[in-house]
């Protein structure tokens, strides 16, 4: 996908036709020439969150090889899938990407937590955690997988943020983790998911889901 699809306003690039409907610079699209600046920035980030999971997701799809490689060693590979994630949205010329931003810094003071990604476009920002079950992971990833959620719930509202919870479910066995359905976020709806299916039988299920602060 050409990279100025990522670019969600500020552009003369038209978005994709599966995309959202989006705000440009100039407020010129229909659902943003009246509405209140608040809406439109809310719209503006909620867009960017979108952008950036189908950009990580582009960029899984494109190293299925690799990844299916690491699924069949057994291991979490989740430091990686992060760091694949960072580059793929760094290479997005209009967006600002950093990897590992510390959460007192992004309005969380009194944190000595580090979210997985943070991604800025103009004023709006998306604030990402990237989270990985493997087939044979065990349940004790509940816990690190809903305390992802409560770190970036923990964002105060003020300027223009979305969070992004990403969920990477990587297997060969057809079976999902038993203990799945204990998984609250998993379970919330979502339009943010896709499925990415390996020649050699492996398949990934990724799952997103954003919030605007």
């Amino acid at each position: 996908m050409d990279k100025s699809a990522y670019a969600c306003y500020g552009t003369s690039t038209a978005p994709p036709t599966n995309k959202a409907p989006y705000c440009k610079g100039n407020l010129s699209h229909a659902r943003c020439s009246t509405a209140p600046w608040n809406v439109i920035i809310r719209m503006r980030s909620t867009q960017l969150a979108t952008d950036v999971f189908r950009c990580i997701t582009d960029r899984f799809a494109k190293r299925n090889r690799d990844i299916e490689l690491l699924i069949h060693q057994g291991y979490s590979f989740e430091e990686w899938l992060n760091w694949e994630a960072f580059l793929a949205c760094n290479a997005i010329s209009r967006w600002r990407a950093s990897g590992r931003p510390q959460y007192r810094f992004i309005g969380v003071k009194a944190s000595k937590d580090y979210a997985d990604l943070m991604v800025e476009h103009g004023d709006t920002r998306v604030i990402a955690e990237v989270g990985h079950i493997l087939g044979g992971t065990q349940s004790e990833w509940i816990k690190k997988l809903e305390h992802d959620k409560l770190k970036l719930g923990q964002i105060a509202a003020g300027r223009s943020t979305a969070t992004l919870q990403v969920i990477v479910l990587a297997s060969s066995d057809p079976n999902k983790p038993a203990w799945l359905p204990r998984l609250k976020c998993w379970q919330c709806a979502t339009t943010l998911k896709t499925t990415i299916k390996f020649q050699g039988g492996c398949k990934m299920i990724v799952r997103g889901w954003s919030r605007h602060r």
